[in-house]
C-alpha cells in the first residue's frame, strides 16, 4: 500500500487522470458483464414469457374470429385432455399442469422457451426457439453497450476538460513563480473564484509584500551605507595624519577625541542596526521565547564581581521561576 502510495504520488496530475480513468472503465465493464449481464439474462427470460402471453393471446383471438393467425417467431400446440400425448414438453411437467405454467427445456444442444396455458378442455403450448432469445439478448446488450460507451466518452472528455482547466493555471502559477526566483518581471492573472484563484491572489499579494520588503531593505542598506561611510572616512583621515605626524586638530589629544568620537557614533550605529535586526527576528519568530530571570542576574553579578570587589550584591530575596520575554543577552 505504501509502495502504491509513493507511486502515486510521484505521477503528475494528467498521468493520475489517466489511471483513475483506467480504473472506473475497468470496474464499470466488470459490473457490465458480469452483475449485469446475470440481470439481462433474467429481463429476457422475462420478456419472452411476456412475448408467448401475448402470442398466445392473439393466436386465440384469431381462432376465435376464424381467420389465419402467422407468427413466425412463436409456435403454437394445442393438446385436449384425455387424448395421448407423446409432447416432450408435457411429459418434462412431472408435476402436472393446473392452470398455465412458463418454463425454458434444454434438448440436447437446443434450448426453448415455452410457455402452457390451460384454454378450457386443452392445453396451449406455446414454444420460442432460444435462437430469437439469444437476439434480443445480444441486440440489447449491444444497445447497452453503445450507450455505455457514449457515456464513457462523454464523461471522460468532461473530466479531461476539467483537468485542463486545473493544469493550464496551475501552469500559470508555476511559471510566474520560477520568473519571480529568476529576478524577471513577471504577471499572474487567474480569474477564479475557486481555491485556485486564492491561491494565485495570495502569491501576488506575498510577491508584492516581498518586493515593497526589498525595497525598504535596499533603502536601509544604502542609509547605513551612508550614515557608516562619513565616522569611518574622518577615522581614517585623521589617524593617517596623526601617523604621518600632522594633527588636523590642533593637538594630538584633540584629534585623538575626534576620532573617539566618531569610533562611538559608529558604535551607536552598529548597535541600532543589532537592534533592528533583533527585533526583526523576535516579530517572525511564532515561539514565545521567555528567559529565567533569576539566571541572568546571577550571571550579570557575577561578571560585575571584578570590578568591585568591595561591592557585595544580595540575591537571597530574588524569587525563582521567574520569566520574562526576550533575549538572555539583551536582558544582561
Amino acid at each position: 500500500m505504501k509502495r502504491l502510495k509513493i507511486w502515486i504520488n510521484g505521477l503528475n496530475l494528467i498521468q493520475q487522470y489517466f489511471v483513475v480513468s483506467f480504473l472506473a472503465i475497468f470496474v464499470f465493464m466488470l459490473f457490465i458483464f458480469q452483475y449485469l449481464n446475470f440481470n439481462i439474462d433474467t429481463f429476457t427470460n422475462e420478456q419472452m414469457f411476456s412475448y408467448l402471453h401475448k402470442s398466445q393471446n392473439s393466436f386465440l383471438d384469431a381462432s376465435t374470429v376464424d381467420f389465419d393467425y402467422i407468427d413466425n417467431n412463436c409456435t403454437h400446440y394445442i393438446y385436449k385432455f384425455g387424448s395421448e400425448v407423446d409432447n416432450e414438453i408435457l411429459s418434462n411437467e412431472k408435476d402436472g399442469i393446473i392452470s398455465s405454467k412458463d418454463n425454458i427445456l434444454e434438448v440436447g444442444d437446443q434450448r426453448f422457451v415455452y410457455s402452457i396455458r390451460n384454454i378450457g378442455d386443452a392445453y396451449l403450448i406455446s414454444i420460442i426457439n432460444d435462437d430469437y432469445r439469444r437476439e434480443f439478448k445480444s441486440s440489447l446488450i449491444s444497445g447497452i453497450s453503445n450507450s455505455s460507451i457514449v457515456i464513457i466518452v462523454s464523461v471522460f472528455m468532461i473530466l479531461m476538460m476539467w483537468v485542463y482547466s486545473l493544469i493550464h493555471p496551475l501552469n500559470q502559477i508555476r511559471n510566474y513563480i520560477k520568473k519571480v526566483k529568476d529576478g524577471e518581471k513577471a504577471t499572474l492573472v487567474i480569474k477564479r473564484n475557486d481555491e485556485i484563484g486564492e491561491v494565485a491572489e495570495a502569491i501576488v499579494d506575498m510577491t508584492d509584500e516581498l518586493s515593497a520588503q526589498e525595497r525598504i531593505r535596499e533603502e536601509m542598506i544604502q542609509n547605513i551605507s551612508h550614515d557608516l561611510k562619513t565616522p569611518i572616512a574622518t577615522i581614517k583621515s585623521y589617524s593617517e595624519s596623526i601617523k604621518d605626524g600632522i594633527y588636523p586638530y590642533d593637538t594630538l589629544e584633540k584629534s585623538v577625541d575626534v576620532i573617539i568620537e566618531h569610533a562611538d557614533r559608529l558604535e551607536k550605529k552598529v548597535y541600532s542596526l543589532i537592534t533592528y535586526n533583533k527585533i526583526g527576528y523576535l516579530q517572525d519568530n511564532d515561539e514565545d521565547v521567555k528567559v529565567d530571570m533569576h539566571d541572568v542576574i546571577e550571571k550579570a553579578i557575577l561578571s560585575c564581581k571584578v570590578l568591585r570587589n568591595d561591592v557585595s550584591i544580595d540575591t537571597s530575596d530574588v524569587m525563582n521561576d521567574i520569566y520574562f520575554h526576550g533575549e538572555e543577552e539583551a536582558w544582561r
